[in-house]
């Protein structure tokens, strides 16, 4: 095989893993025509390869209307109505559907390049009924509707540091109002009269005028002595001690960041540079190697990071030039061309480290990130450069102790982390081969909605080569 740009043979190497889908998209994907200028590429979320093979046939349209569509939404929902008419398909669920929209651009003419990709997820019977509906009537269909609650809500202590100002919710239960109480609200109200009844004090006593919970061991460092000074609020919640030998750390530690604009590159992406939704644990391992000044990334190897998001960032789509070596010097012309970019607006982000397994406990990356967010000793951190996550140019706003600003992140709104799983969606970088793609190693996972909480240990992602 030789490259078009070099006159001696050249080679190309990737793992099985990446090789496979290219076989799969020649007979799992479906092409469609928007008109005579741009098309689509539809992708299904393939969960089963045995039932697959149904699924693709039904996927197929059967009639010249069938394959015409509006837009790259029209063919992933049309696909679903086809499989859901499908009596063999209809009693499995629907495939989610990822759809890539390919036109000329400006600057490639002569092709067409990718400029648009949306995920479809699996269409209800309503969604897919209106379609349908919408499809034969060919008119626009406009719902307006108003949700009215007859009841009022009141409100509880929740939570540890939450106090009384959240609400609680009501329903209605066998023709009576009951109000909802969380395990957080039973938990809050054991801990507050454990300090009541407890002779010795507890742990944790709630200050109301400062609204926050005081420690008086807050690592729980007297397990991890003997004989230890221990409160009976410290196991009764729950915790978790990871070592027998000695006491390590608690929990994984977590790291607030914020970032105002940002792209977390798939590594697949050419010509549209898409973002994922987090940043990659290769790409949360790198900030805080960055944040600690830390230039050998095989330093801290066999630790374990993983990230969550707050609610649903703005995804916006803007021009700019991108560098591909086609020849040498690096700065020729010929190396730049323009392409456009996804980007995430106002990212929120917690990143929980944790260093248990790392093969030198005695300077874990943990450890350092501790001193590099601890005011008294932020100032002994030699590094260089700004500090950003991501690309270069997207520079971080705030990086804080999770501790520290906890009680306002609460009210942030839904919160979605990183779990690994074997038959995950979402397939993210833990090491990058930077020279090539055959040295890259992936995680597979989900983006699952959780609560404010450190993910467990064998959730999260190794970082290993």
């Amino acid at each position: 095989m030789r490259h078009n740009a070099f006159s001696t043979p050249t080679k190309l190497y990737d793992l099985p893993a990446q090789i496979l889908p290219l076989y799969f998209a020649l007979v799992g994907c479906l092409p469609l025509s928007v008109n005579r200028g741009s098309g689509v590429l539809l992708i299904p979320d393939v969960t089963n390869l045995i039932t697959f093979p149904a699924i693709r046939a039904a996927m197929t349209p059967k009639t010249t209307r069938e394959c015409q569509i509006t837009i790259a939404s029209d063919a992933a929902l049309q696909t679903q109505l086809r499989l859901r008419a499908t009596e063999e398909v209809h009693k499995r669920d629907l495939p989610a559907c990822h759809v890539v929209t390919f036109r000329p651009t400006p600057w490639a003419s002569q092709q067409k390049s990718r400029v648009d990709t949306i995920t479809v997820e699996p269409g209800s019977d309503e969604v897919l009924s209106q379609t349908s509906l919408i499809r034969e009537l060919h008119m626009s269909l406009h719902v307006f509707g108003n949700i009215v609650t007859p009841f009022g809500t009141a409100a509880i202590n929740r939570a540890e540091n939450e106090g009384n100002i959240t609400t609680l919710q009501k329903l209605i239960w066998h023709g009576a109002p009951h109000s909802t109480v969380s395990a957080e609200a039973i938990r809050f109200a054991l801990l507050r009269l454990l300090a009541e009844a407890e002779d010795t004090g507890t742990n944790r006593s709630w200050n109301e005028d400062a609204r926050v919970n005081e420690w008086e061991d807050h690592e729980f460092k007297g397990w991890g002595e003997k004989p230890g000074k221990t409160f009976i609020d410290d196991d009764l919640p729950g915790f978790i001690v990871r070592s027998i030998d000695r006491f390590r750390e608690v929990f994984a530690f977590e790291v607030y960041v914020t970032v105002p604009v940002a792209c977390f590159r798939r590594g697949m992406a050419r010509e549209y540079l898409e973002t994922e939704l987090i940043p990659p644990p290769s790409t949360c391992y790198g900030f805080l190697l960055s944040l600690v000044g830390e230039t050998d990334r095989h330093r801290h190897v066999r630790c374990r990071v993983t990230s969550g998001i707050f609610g649903e960032p703005d995804i916006s789509v803007v021009l700019r030039t991108v560098w591909r070596v086609k020849s040498t010097p690096l700065g020729s012309a010929g190396n730049t061309r323009p392409d456009y970019q996804q980007l995430l607006t106002d990212v929120r982000l917690i990143i929980w480290l944790d260093s248990s397994e790392e093969p030198d406990q005695q300077e874990t990356l943990e450890r350092r990130v501790r001193r590099a967010l601890n005011p008294a000793e932020r100032g002994k951190i030699e590094r260089f450069g700004g500090l950003s996550l991501g690309e270069s140019r997207h520079m971080v706003d705030i990086v804080s102790a999770l501790e520290s600003c906890q009680h306002s992140l609460r009210q942030q709104g839904d919160f979605r982390m990183f779990h690994v799983a074997e038959a995950g969606r979402l397939t993210l970088p833990v090491w990058v081969d930077h020279v090539g793609s055959s040295g890259t190693r992936y995680a597979t996972g989900n983006l699952e909605n959780t609560e404010l909480g450190p993910p467990a240990l064998d959730r999260m992602p190794v970082i290993s080569p």
